[in-house]
């Protein structure tokens, strides 16, 4: 990841600018390349230039979840929720069961005892707790959206981007960095 304070670092990132422009004339098919520079945005919080990517991403993937799950992240980011419910729930509706386990997941802020009496559920009560769960953790019960649910999201979204494998991003939260991401958010300080 680039310093943009750093005269070298700024080159650097034009120049992946520039690959990926090259890349995606190249071959339009291809998602890495777009993947790539706006994990280089997400990491630099540079909504405006991670933007279009995420734009060009959904117009050129619209049938990959991913693509839904970045324009969601950057529009939270933007601080467009109402947009960022409406990619997530596009996200969600063509996930492979898998990733949408981790994605409504709320195992992660539960202490080891909650985790305990949740695990001890069935599946109709885990799924009870699980709705309760995300109603209990939303902060502001008067808007029509879970803002934490939403911060959730973008958080996993995140770390895929951040920490995941080119051939797999959605693993990302399953790295180390990427499970404090995920469960505590982005560090106010991040060292190179």
């Amino acid at each position: 990841y680039y310093d943009p304070r750093s005269d070298m670092k700024r080159d650097a990132l034009r120049d992946l600018e520039a690959a990926f422009a090259r890349a995606m004339a190249t071959d339009s098919t291809f998602m890495a390349p777009a993947e790539a520079l706006l994990s280089e945005w997400v990491y630099l919080q540079d909504w405006d230039r991670a933007r279009p990517v995420a734009d060009q991403l959904v117009h050129r993937f619209p049938d990959d979840y991913r693509s839904h799950l970045y324009a969601g992240l950057v529009d939270h980011q933007s601080g467009h929720d109402s947009a960022a419910v409406i990619e997530f729930g596009r996200a969600a509706r063509i996930m492979p069961d898998s990733v949408a386990a981790v994605f409504n997941d709320v195992t992660g802020p539960l202490r080891p005892d909650q985790l305990a009496a949740l695990n001890a559920l069935d599946s109709a009560g885990q799924a009870l707790a699980h709705a309760a769960l995300w109603t209990s953790l939303d902060p502001v019960f008067l808007t029509s959206v879970n803002e934490r649910q939403i911060e959730h999201w973008a958080r996993v979204a995140a770390a895929g981007l951040l920490f995941g494998e080119l051939s797999d991003p959605m693993t990302g939260w399953k790295s180390f960095a990427g499970t404090i991401w995920v469960r505590y958010g982005r560090p106010k300080h991040i060292w190179e």
